[in-house]
């Protein structure tokens, strides 16, 4: 009887025998979780980002809130304005007083937003680079908690430091400790942080760098320059997009600019303000933020950038209701209505920015974002001048003050919520087109090259 002798190889060395049973491989399940999914210097450099974004808002609100005892102090200002600094607190019947304060507004607000571009557009084209899509949203929802740690702490500081009168300096505190940690931190990024390598583009973002947006250089003329940055703002998409975030953007302005002489005029104190407004945006609007990142990220996964703003039509039209009920009910239901409102309502942040940025070319796309936050800035930062005239028709009715504010704040407030959300509908099937486009191109150019 024949022996079967082992094989070998070409060294004489017997080979391993095949197992008899094949091996099976598992798979792992997926880690959903972001912080195990970033690595260290990722965690780092939006760690370092959220503080300095945190630091910028702060010092923004600072203003709204520290305003009255400024320009009594300061005597900046028309005379007759200056004493009735709270617009809502005053006698609007001055047409000449309204004209001089809205140009004043107006000028101001303009401002801010270039100044404010300053900022996110920079770490939005970076968090792009350093983090992957399935994770920009998150990301950007973390990021953007520095608007309600700024927001929060503005009533805290400007509030009660101002109070405590520091020295004989009053409201200068609060700008001295808001202040001062931000030149630690823009010492720390120039040190510590460096240019990430520009990558991870959408294919909608790709196809627009494939059909001619090229890199914009110092050689290019304004024209050039301005028109490569504004090429991508031409898509319907990104117009309806961009509006809708900017109707969304107004609701948030006209109720921060209006929290405080809203409580003030149905009985509560700045004290019973900072206590509740000085960790309810920080709790909710954090938490929507980040949850609204990472539920757009998961709704993203087979389905494309458009499932994103699906998300953002779900939580406006579930935070609008508790936005009206800030302003149906008396404290403290006031205050905790605005929990969920920020839990729903705030998610759409994170989420339209992840949108623009993975639409716009990586070549333009930090310029691209500025503009996106300038529009958004001064459509939704210009709103609040709405609220006098409104409250003016309501008091025109019969209505007292408070009635007639609270009257023009739902219109303002949660009625711009709904209509953000109604805005946002049409923009979602045109992302849906697009990106069935861009698809079917890369489909035809696969072809092509077989």
């Amino acid at each position: 009887m024949s022996r079967i002798l082992p094989s070998t190889n070409h060294n004489g060395d017997s080979a391993e025998k095949e197992p008899l049973v094949p091996k099976v491989k598992v798979e792992q399940p997926e880690d959903k979780m972001f912080l195990r999914k970033v690595g260290p210097y990722q965690f780092y450099a939006l760690l370092v980002f959220l503080i300095t974004y945190l630091l910028n808002q702060l010092d923004r609100y600072m203003l709204a809130i520290t305003i009255k005892p400024m320009a009594q102090e300061l005597e900046f200002g028309d005379k007759g304005c200056m004493i009735m600094s709270n617009y809502t607190e005053s006698d609007l019947g001055d047409v000449k007083c309204n004209a001089l304060q809205e140009q004043k507004y107006l000028k101001m607000r303009s401002c801010f937003s270039s100044r404010e571009a300053g900022c996110t557009p920079f770490v939005a084209s970076m968090l792009t680079d350093i983090y992957p899509s399935e994770l920009r949203g998150t990301a950007l929802g973390i990021y953007n908690w520095g608007i309600y740690m700024g927001y929060s702490m503005s009533y805290a500081l400007g509030n009660l430091i101002t109070a405590a009168d520091i020295n004989g300096q009053g409201w200068r505190w609060s700008f001295f400790i808001s202040g001062i940690p931000g030149i630690a931190v823009g010492i720390l990024m120039l040190i510590t942080l460096k240019e990430p390598e520009r990558k991870n583009a959408s294919k909608e973002a790709q196809k627009a760098d494939n059909e001619g947006t090229k890199e914009v250089t110092a050689s290019d003329g304004i024209c050039v320059k301005l028109g490569r940055i504004l090429k991508p703002f031409l898509a319907p998409s990104l117009i309806l997009a961009i509006v809708a975030g900017s109707i969304r953007n107004a609701a948030g302005y006209v109720f921060a600019y209006n929290t405080q002489p809203y409580f003030n005029s149905i009985g509560e104190s700045k004290e019973d303000i900072a206590k509740y407004m000085g960790w309810i945006p920080i709790v909710g609007g954090s938490l929507s933020v980040a949850v609204g990142g990472f539920i757009s990220d998961m709704v993203v996964k087979g389905r494309g950038i458009y499932a994103r703003v699906a998300v953002i039509v779900a939580s406006l039209l579930l935070a609008a209701p508790f936005a009206a009920g800030t302003l149906f009910f008396s404290p403290p239901w006031a205050y905790i209505c605005q929990i969920p409102t920020y839990l729903f309502g705030e998610m759409w942040i994170g989420i339209t920015l992840a949108i623009v940025v993975e639409l716009i070319p990586s070549s333009v796309r930090t310029s691209a974002v500025a503009v996106y936050l300038f529009i958004i800035s001064n459509i939704g930062g210009n709103m609040p001048l709405l609220v006098p005239p409104i409250q003016n028709a309501f008091e025109d009715d019969g209505l007292t003050k408070s009635q007639s504010l609270r009257g023009a704040l739902y219109i303002l407030y949660p009625g711009l919520y709904v209509l953000g959300a109604v805005l946002f509908i049409p923009a979602m099937f045109l992302l849906k087109r697009d990106q069935e486009r861009a698809r079917e191109l890369e489909y035809v150019n696969m072809e092509e090259t077989k």
